[in-house]
């Protein structure tokens, strides 16, 4: 055993004069989780964290409805982004749900719905929801119904990770009306993107 053990006759324990400075290799450590980092709780114990994005702002996604969706009259409705743009974190939902859940972070969430031909003096709604709840409203009376009318609802937001944001749409014209969109995804879309 050598200088090992320094005199001791057990090898039940480690102690910390057992192990020599700079002695304790990769190979000796335990196995931990891809994307962690070690730091220390406050009482001292070692913990695994998530390490932060080098770049925020490569985290982001946009997605647009590209046919067309009536709303109905006096009903707040899900917009059906099923155009996946871009989402480098793959956390959109564009077959089911259409909605996005991103990791923990701040980010900023953007709403753009372009709605064709609503009657002129009626209001219209665009909204940003948080967990099937409305955060954010942008509202609108339009002066020619003959036309699309857009509206933007811009929002930060604190995601814990299991948050999921979706774009809705209300209008109350009497009548069903169009979510402007077929072939053109820059009419209606959500989008967001990690600022820190």
């Amino acid at each position: 055993m050598g200088g090992f053990l320094s005199g001791r006759t057990s090898l039940t324990t480690v102690q910390t004069g057992d192990i020599a400075n700079d002695a304790v290799t990769l190979a000796k450590m335990a196995h931990g989780t891809a994307s962690q980092n070690i730091a220390y709780d406050g009482a001292g114990v070692p913990v695994d964290v998530a390490l932060a994005s080098a770049n925020p702002g490569d985290s982001y996604f946009q997605a647009a409805v590209s046919s067309t969706q009536s709303i109905s009259d006096s009903t707040y409705t899900k917009m059906i982004c099923a155009t996946e743009i871009l989402d480098t974190e793959g956390e959109y939902d564009s077959t089911t749900n259409y909605r996005w859940t991103p990791a923990a972070g701040t980010y900023w969430v953007h709403v753009k719905a372009s709605l064709w031909g609503p009657a002129d003096g009626s209001r219209w709604i665009t909204a940003l929801y948080e967990n099937g709840a409305g955060i954010n409203y942008g509202y609108s009376v339009p002066g020619n119904g003959t036309d699309e009318n857009t509206m933007h609802v811009f929002q930060v937001v604190e995601a814990n990770g299991t948050d999921y944001y979706e774009g809705f749409v209300w209008q109350g014209s009497g009548s069903s009306k169009n979510l402007a969109g077929a072939a053109n995804t820059s009419m209606s879309y959500i989008e967001g993107w990690r600022i820190k």
